[in-house]
């Protein structure tokens, strides 16, 4: 007996001895199993009947029942149970279709990729932003990229400043924008630009309020904030890196998940917005109006990060 069938014997036995429910069979270790059977799983999964989901792999009925029975031996466990309606997913069944439904996204991604490839595309930059970033106009930043790199794609995604920066430190992505001063060994941040920001005012507050305010003036509103504390939030909380004073509780009357639910709030009168004037394209004038802030916070820094390895490619901080 070679080696590896040993192993196999070996560890049969170990399975057999917790219970008859555990698989025994050498095809256990191997897994065997093929596209057409994860397609047929998501497909039963997602339409209750193994009639249906066969039809939709191609599949005659007998042919689904055979494909899947032979699948429940290998990984040794029901995968659905049976009833007069239809089948319901078990708890190994529930596993084992969230595991296909990503292995079908990877093939599904992979197969974009070589189709890119095979128009032209020869490389991709994948940028993590922060939510109150992503409302920036980053178009004109990566213009003189785009230029020079015939064949790149991007593709944006937004998370937390505190994954953004984990993220590029792990290179699952390339660059990082962000507008927190967030220190990672495994990253370099440049402040690399700043941002105008202003205050959205509802229409009908606007004859109380001066033509340029500060920050005061915005502690003393009632405020919508983006649902993740931006830095511009803790600014005017005074729990920013950036801030200066003590910290004050704010009367934060609504929380959003990006800018333009913001704009939406203060056409609703819940309350004022600051939010850089890159993102109030689609603000309804009727409505709002924008006030000027005081010059002293107007600006607000938006940083890059790479690599650690790639930090040649930014300037020095």
């Amino acid at each position: 007996m070679s080696l590896s069938m040993r192993a196999i014997s070996r560890q049969n036995s170990i399975l057999s001895s917790h219970g008859a429910d555990a698989p025994s069979s050498p095809a256990f270790l191997c897994m065997k199993y093929d596209i057409t059977d994860l397609k047929l799983l998501l497909a039963v999964a997602d339409s209750g009947q193994v009639l249906a989901g066969g039809a939709a792999c191609l599949l005659s009925a007998s042919a689904a029942r055979q494909r899947l029975q032979q699948l429940e031996s290998v990984v040794g466990t029901t995968l659905f149970d049976r009833h007069p309606r239809g089948v319901t997913a078990t708890s190994a069944g529930a596993a084992l279709i969230e595991h296909a439904r990503r292995c079908m996204a990877a093939l599904s991604a992979l197969r974009d990729d070589l189709t890119r490839h095979a128009d032209g595309v020869t490389s991709r930059l994948r940028l993590v932003t922060t939510p109150s970033c992503a409302g920036v106009n980053m178009v004109d930043g990566l213009r003189a990229t785009f230029t020079d790199c015939v064949g790149l794609t991007v593709t944006v995604e937004e998370h937390p400043a505190s994954q953004v920066v984990a993220l590029v430190a792990s290179h699952g992505a390339d660059v990082g924008v962000l507008d927190l001063d967030l220190h990672h060994d495994g990253v370099l941040v440049c402040a690399d630009s700043s941002v105008e920001h202003v205050a959205l005012i509802p229409k009908a507050w606007y004859p109380a309020i001066k033509q340029q305010v500060g920050v005061d003036d915005c502690r003393g509103w009632p405020l919508i904030a983006l649902n993740h504390r931006s830095a511009i939030q803790q600014f005017l909380e005074g729990s920013g890196p950036e801030s200066a004073g003590a910290a004050q509780a704010l009367d934060v009357r609504a929380t959003v998940p990006n800018y333009a639910a913001m704009i939406g709030m203060v056409e609703a009168q819940v309350g004022v917005g600051v939010m850089p004037r890159s993102a109030l394209r689609h603000h309804l004038p009727e409505r709002t109006r924008i006030v000027a802030l005081d010059s002293t916070w107007a600006s607000w820094p938006i940083r890059l990060c790479v690599p650690r390895r790639d930090a040649g490619q930014l300037p020095t901080p």
